[in-house]
């Protein structure tokens, strides 16, 4: 593990962040959609930390993330724990989409297989 003077660290290995239920009160669940919405809603950009121009980075900022979700300590900083939970629920609700427009794509294969039959049957 190393932190330099910038304030970045750097592991070789894993981070693990406490998860339990057991740990956790007012639990809720989300609105998947409006999850996707918001997260289409937020800027990111490309960036530089002041001290180190060189050295790009991709991501939303801070105080967008926060007015946005209204999660975290501060309108400053972003809990990677929140960054994660945001980007699940916008993933299952890209999922839930995708299931829904395959459902509707097999029906509307079918009902065109079915009027092509129909057509076929009425130009004999």
């Amino acid at each position: 593990m190393a932190l330099d003077a910038n304030g970045n660290l750097s592991i070789a290995g894993s981070l693990s962040q406490g998860s339990s239920r057991a740990r956790k009160t007012a639990i809720a669940p989300v609105d998947h959609s409006d999850i996707l919405q918001k997260v289409t809603a937020l800027p990111v950009a490309h960036w530089s930390w002041k001290d180190a121009e060189e050295i790009r980075h991709i991501r939303p900022f801070a105080e967008d993330f926060h007015r946005i979700f209204n999660t975290g300590e501060s309108e400053r900083t972003i809990a990677t724990l929140d960054a994660s939970g945001v980007a699940l629920a916008a993933i299952q609700a890209l999922a839930h989409r995708t299931e829904a427009l395959q459902e509707r794509t097999d029906r509307l294969e079918a009902e065109n297989a079915e009027l092509r039959t129909r057509l076929e049957a009425l130009a004999d």
